[in-house]
């Protein structure tokens, strides 16, 4: 598990003008791992709403967003990385209801 980080130490990033937080950032905050989001994703897929809990970057809109985050060290993506989900503050909250940790 890496270090546990705290909402007040992360810097902003914005996707089409939305505060919005990788699913690694999300298992960094709520004390898990980043395949426990998934998980809770992928079981939950029906709860979770497009632009409402979350973002899926793919193609060229995942590369533009790949390219304005690569000065930003706070924000590592994987260069091989084929989508990316970017969850809003409402999708990190759904998250924190059903991980149950102490964190969350």
């Amino acid at each position: 598990m890496a270090n546990h980080i705290s909402i007040e130490s992360l810097s902003v990033v914005l996707f089409q003008n939305i505060p919005v937080v990788t699913t690694e950032l999300i298992a960094q905050l709520y004390g898990t791992d980043p395949d426990y989001i998934r998980k809770d994703y992928n079981r939950n897929a029906k709860r979770f709403i497009v632009c409402r809990h979350y973002y899926m970057l793919e193609g060229q809109e995942l590369r533009e967003f790949k390219h304005s985050m690569s000065l930003r060290p706070s924000v590592k993506i994987a260069p091989d990385v084929r989508s990316l989900i970017l969850w809003t503050e409402r999708g990190a909250a759904s998250h924190a209801k059903m991980l149950g940790t102490d964190q969350a």
